[in-house]
């Protein structure tokens, strides 16, 4: 009677070791599966110097899109990475990385316009490039002149001149109305 007593105790002790490392193979499979995943897929990254975007929703709750700048609904082009924007730019803070390890990048951001251009330009939430037969309101702008030189003149028509003083370009808007 002892021996099966001992068999059984043998058997249980067993059957309980296997179970604990079927479950801790299990384990290590799904640990690697996600340890793999995350070191394969790529961590976020700010949009270059010079790269276009489209930032859509609020201000305070955005997502942005890198577009080719020749696409006509490229409204930003980011001009520097660093933080220092200029009073005519919209300073944009995105997250880089993953978790902790994340950081804030501030962008800089101004319009992507050239002559004929038009805007929906808005106070709550981001700018939009706009057909410019579709533009209704005092909201609505179109690019009446682009310059290289911040101090440079605009036409008469003018009625928001954006001299970017730290990139030295001007962009000068008028109503598309």
């Amino acid at each position: 009677m002892a021996t099966s007593t001992a068999g059984g105790f043998v058997a249980t002790l067993v059957r309980g070791l296997i179970g604990k490392a079927v479950a801790f193979v299990v384990g290590l499979a799904v640990l690697a599966g996600v340890t793999y995943f995350f070191l394969r897929s790529e961590a976020a990254a700010a949009p270059d110097v010079g790269t276009c975007v489209n930032v859509t929703g609020s201000i305070a709750d955005a997502d942005t899109e890198e577009l080719p700048c020749s696409d006509p609904t490229a409204t930003y082009v980011v001009r520097a990475d660093k933080g220092t924007c200029d009073e005519t730019e919209l300073t944009y803070e995105i997250r880089v990385g993953r978790g902790n390890g994340a950081k804030a990048v501030g962008l800089c951001l101004d319009l992507n316009a050239k002559k004929g251009d038009c805007f929906e330009i808005e106070m709550i939430s981001a700018d939009s490039k706009i057909d410019c037969a579709e533009a209704t309101g005092s909201s609505s702008v179109r690019v009446l002149a682009t310059r290289d030189s911040a101090d440079g003149p605009c036409p008469k028509a003018t009625v928001d001149r954006r001299a970017n003083t730290t990139r030295d370009t001007l962009i000068c808007l008028g109503s598309a109305g």
